[in-house]
């Protein structure tokens, strides 16, 4: 029996092994949640771009517009000061038109001044937002090389343990190895610990001396009474 704790004992280790590489797997960075803020950011910058496009569009009607106004008014303006109409009805008439067209340059020109600031407000909120996202596309596009690099590195390291605990698990009584397993699957992945020291190194629990000298014999499968996992005192090299 104290030979094939020993095999299981070495299984043991390479069990951690997959462990370990399980969990660098687990906590490689794959780059999704840098990918979804990045689109957080693209759907801004989309929303930004369009309310720019509107607003330039704003600004080049107000443009027309006040071009249009100013040009009437200029003519309005000629024909009232040309002397060519003496009718007091006309000429009043023109007055108001002139000044009907008066404020209607000054509304445009605060329509022109608030469309073109803006403008510009927005022009710098779209450079901003298009800068940030190059440099997250920059920066996504090194951790995705990272993590394909690192992923592939693991794989195969799990790839070639897997291997070996199939080999291990091979040298290996079936009940033992079933014990094991089903001890291992409820305690995070350990079925077997040291307890060479005087404790199990599973849970830090005493083991009794008797069962101690139980164990330095190896005669048969010994657990904690606490954690219920396999001890095991190795052999000294």
């Amino acid at each position: 029996m104290k030979a094939e704790l020993a095999k299981l004992f070495e299984l043991q280790k390479i069990d951690k092994a997959i462990l370990q590489a399980n969990k660098a797997l687990a906590e490689l960075d794959d780059g999704k949640a840098l990918i979804a803020e990045a689109k957080r950011v693209q759907a801004a910058l989309k929303k930004r771009e369009q309310e720019l496009s509107r607003r330039r569009a704003d600004l080049t009607d107000a443009e027309l517009e006040l071009k249009r106004v100013e040009e009437k008014r200029d003519k309005t303006r000629a024909l009232l000061h040309s002397g060519r109409i003496t009718n007091p009805r006309e000429l009043s008439s023109l007055e108001k038109e002139a000044q009907a067209l008066d404020r209607a340059r000054s509304n445009l020109d605060e329509r022109v001044l608030l469309a073109m600031d803006d403008v510009e407000r927005l022009q710098g909120e779209v450079d901003r937002l298009r800068a940030d996202l190059n440099q997250r596309k920059q920066v996504i596009r090194k951790v995705l090389a990272e993590y394909k690099k690192r992923s592939a590195a693991l794989n195969e390291r799990l790839a070639e343990l897997n291997k070996q605990r199939q080999a291990a698990a091979a040298n290996i009584s079936p009940p033992l190895l079933k014990r094991y397993d089903a001890v291992r699957n409820r305690l995070d992945g350990i079925g077997i610990v040291d307890a060479s020291d005087g404790v199990c190194s599973g849970c830090r629990m005493p083991v009794p001396e008797l069962v101690m000298r139980e164990l330095k014999a190896g005669e048969r499968v010994i657990t904690c009474d606490n954690c219920t996992r396999i001890l095991y005192i190795p052999e000294e090299d």
